[in-house]
This record gives structure tokens, sequence and C-alpha cells, in this order.
């Protein structure tokens, strides 16, 4: 029996709905008995409707002189230790803290994630001792079993409508489910805003010029971060599918909008889906977090710059969910070199991530979603690079894209996988209600990166028209990240999981009005970043006193403020403050280096170097 759940505030304890059902059984039970006896003086037994105790005295309905006493005694002493047992039964198995979780409790009920399994058929089982003396009245299985699918809040697929909201999403389907469409996207609006830019370097700007397109430091604007149309569903009901394009990606060429997630979800078991195409790389938990709902604006240096440069993978992935939430694993081979890429060196790279939530096996954690959520994890990557055709991989930046180390720098030099990759990475989550923390440790080794100098260039867009190797260094650095959140207003309920990227699944349509929720909370985070590049002696190859401007060591400390304002989830308000501080001794940002190339970049900017940076981040988020 679920022992009975009562708030904390002052009152008589009424019964659980259990404890009701458990008296209403015996009671029936006696009935039975009693209909069993040699005498009934003319009495007729007629079965009740409604599950409560009978208003008319026990001798009114059966009135057999010799077992009447005994089983009148044993069912009330039986309706009794029931009562007792429920009402004295421990409260809880996990960790109650305030007020606020009883009410906890009921949103999770309200607002379910529209990626949860849809859920069993509901019914009434009557016990086959029981169904004789009802059969004749069939009309009462109806009301019976009506009532109990108004406490689960799902029509059956029959009678719920082909197209609306529920569950935190608009759909259109089937009359069977068997094919699910959900329309999708998300459109963000940025406002980056840089207080103290700092002083024009001597060799970064052209003399007399400023404001230009030489002049390398960041630039206050307002663009369009993402635009993004998205199209998920499921068809068949074990085959779901994704696929996105972004729109507000800087042309190329004839290029006017790219791939951002294509894939296609099998999921005859919840133990083990099978997912191939391009999607966020299973590495970290925030990589593994969608990004309209990770509590900054972007990721953290840590995942998003350091650990996972290019977000998305494209390869095969198979993963898994518990039944209780209590294990998540999600293992791949993938490409390797990011999305919209071709495998370019015939190697693959192993990715994997997993994490253990042991607070989920408790018998609480079905109805309080958070302890579910309290877990440690850890994720894995190792790959290897030979000689990949593009010309470089991401910077090392901010939140506001200012880069700390260039992948491009001096003459054109430029920084190009060319060894192997070893990542590993711990994850530990702790949300409890409306507050929580967490922490991401990333470890990152990479044995061999290219220095490639140009060997012709097109003078007037200063682009490299071939290249040729220098030599190789490695780069191997340590970054973590330490976040703390409150709730002001509303519940974490009212958003997915954070690191569960589950395909949207038709889960019932929920009965009601839906509700939207308005959520107000802020976050703040501290993280630190420490890298350091060595040359590889090797035979036949040396660098350059340009290209030993690289080598060295370089930290970046960093500390982030959030307040995010949630109209139910799908509009969203954000403002983030952002201090870094750069130090090293790495001559790229000590020193006098300028970098990128001088072009008309869209945001060209130069490190900063032991003195304070401050940004000002904004964002209308519209989510569907």
């Amino acid at each position: 029996m679920v022992p009975c759940i009562t708030s904390q505030r002052s009152g008589p304890k009424k019964p659980c709905e259990e404890t009701r059902k458990s008296i209403a059984a015996i009671w029936w039970l006696f009935l039975l008995s009693c209909s069993r006896l040699p005498h009934y003086h003319g009495q007729v037994v007629i079965p009740l409707v409604q599950s409560s105790l009978p208003p008319q005295p026990l001798r009114t309905v059966c009135r057999s002189q010799g077992r009447f006493r005994t089983i009148r005694f044993t069912s009330w002493v039986g309706a009794l230790s029931a009562l007792l047992s429920s009402l004295l039964a421990p409260q809880s198995a996990g960790i109650r803290i305030g007020s606020w979780a009883h009410a906890e409790e009921a949103a999770v009920e309200r607002t379910p994630e529209p990626s949860t399994p849809p859920p069993a058929p509901t019914g009434v089982r009557v016990a086959a001792a029981t169904t004789a003396p009802l059969a004749a009245s069939s009309a009462l299985t109806a009301p019976l079993a009506a009532s109990t699918n108004d406490a689960v809040g799902f029509e059956r697929d029959e009678d719920a409508p082909l197209a609306g909201y529920t569950n935190g999403a608009a759909f259109l389907r089937s009359r069977d489910s068997n094919f699910v469409f959900y329309p999708n996207g998300r459109l963000n609006i940025d406002a980056f805003f840089f207080p103290n830019r700092g002083d024009i370097r001597v060799g970064g700007e052209t003399p007399g010029v400023q404001d230009g397109v030489n002049d390398q430091r960041p630039r206050d604007t307002i663009f369009i971060r993402r635009a993004r149309a998205e199209f998920n569903g499921t068809v068949l009901k074990h085959f779901d599918y994704m696929l996105a394009g972004e729109f507000a990606s800087i042309p190329i060429m004839f290029q006017s909008a790219q791939i951002s997630d294509v894939f296609v979800n099998v999921n005859y078991t919840p133990w083990a889906n099978i997912q191939i195409g391009q999607f966020d790389a299973p590495f970290t938990l925030e990589n593994r977090t969608v990004d309209k709902y990770i509590d900054f604006m972007e990721r953290s240096i840590t995942v998003r710059s350091f650990a996972v440069p290019m977000n998305k993978e494209i390869g095969v992935m198979v993963h898994g969910l518990a039944p209780q939430r209590f294990l998540r694993y999600e293992v791949g081979i993938f490409n390797g070199d990011g999305g919209n890429v071709r495998n370019p060196d015939n190697h693959f790279d192993v990715i994997g991530r997993a994490y253990f939530a042991p607070l989920a096996l408790l018998q609480r954690a079905s109805a309080t979603r958070w302890l579910s959520e309290i877990w440690v994890g850890a994720s894995f990557w190792y790959g290897q690079r030979v000689d990949v055709p593009y010309d470089a991989f991401p910077p090392l930046s901010s939140n506001a894209a200012v880069v700390f180390v260039p992948p491009v720098f001096g003459n054109g030099n430029r920084l190009v996988p060319n060894g192997s990759i070893l990542k590993w990475a711990v994850e530990v989550n702790v949300p409890i209600g409306p507050i929580g923390w967490r922490f991401e440790l990333v470890r990152s080794e990479r044995d061999g990166i290219g220095i490639y100098r140009p060997m012709a260039t097109d003078a007037a867009n200063n682009v490299p028209l071939s290249r040729a190797l220098s030599g190789n260094i490695n780069r191997r650095g340590t970054s973590f990240y330490l976040q703390m959140w409150y709730w002001i207003l509303g519940s974490p309920t009212m958003l997915p999981t954070a690191g569960q990227e589950i395909p949207q699944r038709w889960a019932g349509f929920k009965k009601g009005k839906e509700s939207f929720p308005i959520g107000l909370y802020i976050s703040a985070r501290y993280e630190r970043m420490f890298a350091e590049h060595d040359e590889i002696a090797q035979e036949g190859l040396g660098l350059s006193d340009e290209q030993r401007a690289i080598l060295g060591n370089v930290s970046v400390d960093s500390f982030g403020l959030a307040v995010n304002l949630w109209l139910s989830r799908h509009v969203r308000f954000s403002a983030n403050y952002f201090l870094n501080y750069l130090d090293g001794n790495m001559p790229v940002i000590s020193g006098d280096v300028r970098f990128p190339p001088a072009g008309p970049l869209m945001q060209p900017t130069y490190p900063f170097y032991r003195t304070p940076e401050h940004e000002i981040l904004f964002r209308a988020a519209l989510a569907l």
C-alpha cells in the first residue's frame, strides 16, 4: 500500500484513497460471505456503486444468528487494521524539503514531459471471486473505468482530438496514433554589449581608422542567433524522427541555410533505442541538454568551447533510460568532425555517456521528479585524425564569442587536428525542488594538432589556396564549472529534465485545460579552463618563431549570472552577465600577435589579457 501523503499544514488528516479502497474491499468480502449464509429473512443484497461504507446498520443486510457476530467482528477488525496501518505508515522513504514538496508532487502529475513513454492502458481488474455477483450489473464497470481514467488525466486515443495541444506541444496525428507529427521550431534574437572594449592595439588597426573592419575589438550588436524550423514525429509508434534546418547561419557561397539535426530513432524498448543521423554528441550533461532549455544563453566555456566545440556529430548511437529513470546511457560511433561533414580520414570516434540516479529507486520518486534527477555520471571520447582537409577547428572563446585562443594567427598559420583525441568528463547533478547545483569537469588530451602555413594566398581576400605542415603540437588541459540556481516563481517541473534529449513521443491526450505556468529563476556559474601547448619534435618538421607564439599555457576564469523569465515553456526572456579574466604565458595572447587575419569579418575580436572583460547579453526567445 502506498502511504498517504499529507501536507504539513495544521488540520485533521483524512484517509487517502488507498485506505478507502481497502475498507471498501473488506466490506464487499463481508457482503459476499453473508450472501452465502443459510438464512436471509427476505433480505436482498444489492451491490453499491460508490466505494463507501454503507449508511445502514449491518443487521439490516444479513441476519444470520449463527455466524453473524463472528463475521461482523472479523470485518470491523480488518477495516480498523487497514485504517491504522495506512495512517501510521512512514510518510516517505525519501527526503521532505519544506511545504512545497506536496505542491511539486501535484505539479508532476499536471505537466508530464512530452518525451515520456505512453501510459499503460487503464482499467479496473476485478478478482475472480468477486466477478460473479457483479456480472449481472455490467453497467457498473463503465463509471468505474471512467473514474480511473479521470484520475490519470488521459483520454483514450479513440476519443482524443486529431490535432491540438497537449503535454507541452502542438500535435497532428492519425486516429490510431501510428502517425504523429509535432511542428516545432525556435527563434532567438540576441543583443551583445561590451562595456569595456579596451584600447586599440598598436598592430591591430590601421592608423587613423577606428571601428572599421580592421578594428579587432568586440562590437556591440543585435542579431538573429537562431531561426530554426523543426519537424518531429513518430511513425508506427516505434520510429521517431527529427528534421531541423537553421536559417540564421552565416551565408557561405550559395548556401543560405544548413542542417541542424536530422535523425531517426528506433524505440522498441526503452532500454535500447537506436538513433542514427546528426544530433548533439553524447558527451557531458550540458551538451545533451536542448539549447532552448539551458540555464544560460549559451553553453559554458567548459562544454561549448573546450569539450565539444562542434556540438553535433554524425553517427549511430545506442541509448537507454531505465523505467524508473535510475540509469541512463548513451554510446555510439561517430565521424568526429562535427555536423554537415563527411568523414574525411576514414577514422571513427567512440563517444559515450552514462549516469546513475540512486534516489530514483525510492518509492516517492514516482511522484517527486527531482529525486530521479540527482545523479552522478561520466563521459568519454576517443578518436583519431589524420591530415583532415578542413582548415581549422573552432576557437576557444567566451559566451559572447570573444576569442581566447585563436585557430588562425600570425601570417595565416592554422591549427588543424592531426593526431589522437582522448577526453573524459564527470558530472554531478543535484536539484532539490526550486534550488540546485551542478558540477562538470572535463579533461582533454589532443596528441597532435598540426600547424599549417599557407603556400599561396588570395591577396584580395587573404584566403590560403594551399597549405603545408610546419609541425605538430600537443594540447592538454582541464576545465570545469560549478553552477547553482534558484526558482523564485514557478517550478523546474515546467521544463524538461536537463541532460535527457529523448525524442518527442506521443504520451496520450491530457484532459482539461492545458496550463501555461510562469517561471522566474536565477543562476550563477563559476568556471575555470587551463590548457597548455607543447611542441612535438619530428624529423624534417619545425616551427618558425612566429608559429611558436602558440606554445605555452593559457587560463581563463569566468563568472556568470543569468536571469530567466519563462511564460510557459515556449516564451523566454533572458539576461546574462559575464566577467572573464585571461592569463598565461602564451605569446599569442600576451604579445602583440594579430589575429584573425585582416578582412571584413562579422565579429572580429582579439584576446584581452590580464584585464577583466565584461559582457552583457540579452535574448528574446520563442520555442515550440
